[in-house]
């Protein structure tokens, strides 16, 4: 999942894990593991006010 245009994105594992790529130098920012995951989609969806 791309992150508008800022050139980073979001790369997701069938098992959930998780990772945040700087798109234009490939570089793993960070890692999250599939709970950490469900976790930080959750917080988005409440933080734009999305169906729980």
């Amino acid at each position: 999942m791309l992150l508008a245009s800022s050139g980073f994105y979001v790369r997701v594992d069938v098992d959930g894990f998780a990772r945040l790529i700087d798109g234009i130098q490939e570089i793993t920012l960070a890692e999250f593991t599939a709970e950490e995951s469900k976790d930080i989609i959750h917080t988005l969806i409440n933080m734009i006010g999305g169906a729980r």
